[in-house]
């Protein structure tokens, strides 16, 4: 599940995963986020949070 966090003057994208994030999936993880935070908050400071899997 991926949801958007924000606070003034940033968003922080959290993922809580269902299941553990292979390494080698974690560098597309972040350029998906990367997108996804470019344009649901433009000018705004952008983070990403991995939750670990419950």
């Amino acid at each position: 599940m991926w949801r958007l966090d924000r606070a003034p003057g940033t968003t922080t994208l959290v993922v809580e995963p269902f299941e553990v994030i292979r390494r080698a999936d974690r560098a597309g993880l972040e350029e998906e986020a990367a997108r996804v935070l470019a344009m649901a908050a433009p000018g705004a400071a952008h983070d990403l949070r991995v939750m670990p899997v419950a």
